[in-house]
Order: structure tokens, then C-alpha cells, then sequence
């Protein structure tokens, strides 16, 4: 399961939340393991409106659990975007898990990644990111990174 935080391409550029299990392959016969789903959840937070030239704080937490009391959550700038509760998030909680030999990358730390995806023809933009921080309790807004 993979939760992060998307910009709408349109309009004023609406923040959302978006959630989503792919379909996972078996290692042998390329059968689907598992049935994809995708969540989205609309901010109502805008780029272009009230969040230009500033500093955004985002977060994600999310539970892998096989025994659907697994979830995930979402804020911006402390303010919770999304809940949910009561998922199977790890495939391994799946009947196909078994039967048709799948396979995934298990962490035991949060993964983080950045990125800023745009299209081949569309004007230069820039990110930048401050005080990345990977943690297994929500990190306050005024979380300070005290380096050595």
C-alpha cells in the first residue's frame, strides 16, 4: 500500500491524499495477487490559493496489518485530510498470497520518497524540502530536526 500526497494538474491546484494497493504479479506465472483499489481524498487546500511561497508541513501514517485492522491517515499543516480504517494493507493478509507465489519488498523502517513529476513540455518548477523526518508516531508541526 502506498499513501501520499498528489497536486490536482488543473485549476488553482488542489491538494489530495491518494491511497492505493496495486495489483500485485506472482513471481512465476504473472497472475494477478491481489485486487487493486485507489482512494482519492480532496484537501481543500489549494497551491495557488492560500499555500504559495510558504512552507507546507505533510504527513502520512499508515498501519500494515493483515487481519483488516490496518489504516492510514493524511495531514497538511496539521490539519487531517483523511482516516481510514478497517484495511487488509498488507498483501500478505490476501488469500492469493499463498497460492500464487507473490512476492513483495518488506521494510522495517518508513520509506520516504520525494518527487516532482511533470510532463516533458511544461515550465520549469522547483520543491523544495526541509527537515525530512521518517517516524512511527504523528510528528508535530513544530517538530524540530536537531542535527549533531
Amino acid at each position: 500500500m502506498v499513501v501520499r500526497f498528489y497536486v490536482e494538474h488543473a485549476g488553482n491546484h488542489q491538494l489530495y491524499l491518494r491511497s492505493g494497493f496495486g495489483s500485485l504479479m506472482s513471481g512465476s506465472s504473472n497472475q494477478y495477487c491481489s485486487s487493486e483499489f485507489n482512494y482519492y481524498h480532496y484537501s481543500g487546500k489549494y497551491i495557488r490559493v492560500g499555500l504559495m511561497d510558504q512552507w507546507v508541513h505533510f504527513q502520512v501514517y499508515c498501519k500494515y496489518r493483515q487481519d483488516g485492522t490496518g489504516e492510514y491517515a493524511g495531514w497538511i499543516n496539521d490539519d487531517l485530510v483523511y482516516h481510514k480504517t478497517g484495511l487488509i494493507n498488507d498483501p500478505r493478509g490476501y488469500s492469493e498470497w499463498n497460492s500464487k507465489n507473490c512476492k513483495f519488498a518488506v521494510t522495517t523502517v518508513p520509506w520516504i520518497v520525494t518527487n516532482l513529476y511533470q510532463a516533458m513540455d511544461s515550465p520549469s518548477h522547483s520543491v523544495y524540502i526541509d527537515d525530512c523526518v521518517g517516524a512511527y508516531e504523528k510528528v508535530p508541526e513544530d517538530y524540530g530536526v536537531v542535527y549533531p
